[in-house]
């Protein structure tokens, strides 16, 4: 009878880790099911680039759903995101993300443009030291009106290059705004 006893229970313990590893693959394949950037995460890559600026543009469906600008240099300068509408939310807008990047003349990132139809705006401005190492990061916000997790920023669906970008009037008021300082970067030197 003792050993029935044990034989029970290691079988009502058997099930329970196959019940738990089920449940642990259910919940990743869920997450990688509903992530928010699928086919839109993978970057975009050319065999040769072209000697000029260029753009290379990605549909789902006949619709928009990626835009990639590159400079003469090859730097990309700007990134149009389409995504879906979350099931969660009563959206009748694709969740969007813009990015735009200006660049020094060795190359370094002087400012960075987020736009996100979701969360809202900023724009970055990195201050370099001799070495080309970010010294001083700064920030300036598009003014948040509490309208987050409502994609009331969706208007920005409009914008599709870097020129759209910089001439938008969300930029416009960012830039009007006040230069915020968000971090000071130091960089300890150990001398040899």
């Amino acid at each position: 009878m003792v050993g029935y006893y044990y034989v029970n229970k290691l079988d009502s313990l058997l099930r329970m880790i196959k019940g738990i590893i089920l449940l642990l693959l259910t919940v990743v394949t869920i997450q990688n099911s509903y992530g928010q950037f699928a086919f839109n995460n993978i970057p975009f890559k050319l065999k040769n680039n072209p000697d000029n600026s260029f753009r290379i543009v990605q549909t789902r469906d006949g619709e928009i759903s990626k835009i990639e600008e590159y400079d003469i240099n090859g730097n990309l300068i700007f990134q149009y995101i389409q995504g879906d509408i979350p099931p969660f939310f009563n959206w009748t807008e694709p969740h969007r993300f813009i990015y735009g990047f200006e660049f020094d003349e060795t190359g370094s990132v002087v400012k960075r443009y987020t736009l996100n139809s979701n969360a809202g705006h900023n724009i970055y401005e990195y201050e370099f030291e001799d070495a080309g190492i970010v010294k001083t990061t700064y920030v300036r916000n598009y003014p948040d009106e509490g309208r987050r997790n409502t994609n009331s920023y969706a208007s920005i669906s409009r914008i599709k290059t870097f020129e759209e970008l910089i001439r938008s009037s969300e930029v416009v008021k960012m830039m009007s705004s006040e230069k915020l300082f968000l971090k000071l970067n130091i960089i300890i030197m150990l001398a040899k």
